[in-house]
């Protein structure tokens, strides 16, 4: 069975948890970056990483998703957060651009806005995990590549999902 390892001091997400563990994951949680990173380094190696930006302090999602990347190159990382840019809204278009950073730099796999309900934020968190491509994903929730900057960096369309096939390979 596979390992997750998800990293949130809000607690871990029951729909989360049953999500990850009906696709077939061994889920561990851990409330501190600090702490992940620790297990990280001397223990477990799993094959999934899920962090959510706003950690405890003094070490946040976007140092640990980094820094995690090092520790374990192989595993599939994303990061997620309630809380986006300068607005600190529930709003997906407010998306910080780190995240997009991140991911245009192999650093994350994806990210994915939570949701302030449960269900849905897991339902959109096992929905990024099965996608093969985060292009598909980002397809089926309204983000889409912006072709007209120049880094190229996904933007979100609107809050709530599209209807979209998505076909898994």
């Amino acid at each position: 069975m596979d390992k997750a390892l998800v990293v949130d001091n809000h607690g871990m997400n029951p729909y989360v948890k049953g999500g990850l563990e009906g696709i077939g994951y061994n889920v561990s949680h851990i409330g501190m970056a600090s702490d992940a990173i620790k297990i990280l380094r001397e223990s477990i190696k799993p094959q999934l990483v899920i962090s959510d930006v706003n950690v405890t302090n003094p070490y946040n999602g976007i140092s640990f998703v980094r820094d995690a990347r090092v520790v374990v190159p192989y595993s599939r990382i994303f990061l997620w957060s309630g809380k986006f840019g300068s607005g600190e809204d529930y709003s997906p278009g407010s998306i910080d651009h780190s995240f997009k950073a991140l991911l245009m730099a192999g650093t994350i796999d994806g990210y994915s806005h939570k949701s302030p309900d449960k269900a849905l934020a897991g339902r959109t968190m096992v929905d990024l995990v099965l996608a093969d491509e985060f292009e598909h994903f980002a397809r089926k929730y309204g983000i889409i590549m912006d072709i007209a900057g120049v880094e190229g960096l996904f933007r979100i369309l609107n809050s709530s999902p599209k209807t979209v096939n998505v076909e898994m390979h």
